[in-house]
């Protein structure tokens, strides 16, 4: 299963993370580029390392989406995103679609939750890979599906299936909304039970 009949990616999360990860970099203009750099350098690995049949971007869309509506304080609180941030966004997007790349990006629908329904619908037509540093993404995992999370360094990565997953969690990918809803996620401004962590939510 190295080479992925389809491979799915998280554009936006990506994108932040290659913001991040690389140091502040410049066009001759001023424009801030290391999103934009770090980004087609981790798809241009991937797309190289796993030649899938076919791929897609998704990205999120501006404005609330169905989770907020669901849980109205979902990510409140965090941090308003960087200017430079944004500034890239935008050029990335430019440049994906001056390369041909196909890029979804639909309103009220956060690109993981577009990336889980279109890789359930893949599923039954070949091995789907999807690149993405979120960790929601690992509760789909499943027979010819997988995840390809990058580490510390944009250049290396880790891809989970199934068995990888049991192996560090110990328990079953789909008991993952389970496990965050126990433990809380401070990212996404999930409260959590108070007095259980890590490893007593493992437990549960």
């Amino acid at each position: 299963m190295d080479e992925p009949r389809f491979l799915l990616v998280d554009g936006h999360g990506l994108a932040y993370r290659a913001f991040y990860a690389l140091p502040e970099l410049t066009a001759p203009d001023g424009t801030p580029v290391n999103a934009v750099l770090g980004f087609l350098n981790m798809l241009q690995k991937v797309l190289e390392e796993r030649r899938p049949e076919g791929w897609g971007l998704f990205f999120d869309p501006k404005g609330p989406t169905a989770r907020k509506e669901m849980y109205d304080a979902y990510k409140e609180g965090r941090r308003p995103t960087p200017e430079a941030f944004k500034v890239q966004l935008l050029l990335l997007l430019e440049l994906l679609e001056a390369l041909g790349h196909r890029v979804t990006l639909r309103s009220g629908v956060e690109a993981d939750d577009g990336i889980a329904a279109t890789a359930s619908a893949l599923a039954a037509e070949g091995d789907v890979l999807v690149l993405s540093a979120d960790k929601d993404l690992l509760q789909v995992l499943a027979p010819g599906f997988r995840v390809c999370r990058p580490q510390k360094v944009v250049s290396e990565f880790r891809i989970y299936d199934e068995a990888l997953f049991r192996e560090e969690y110990g328990f079953a990918p789909q008991a993952v909304a389970d496990y965050l809803a126990l433990t809380g996620d401070s990212v996404d401004h999930i409260p959590g039970v108070p007095g259980i962590g890590d490893k007593g939510a493992r437990g549960l």
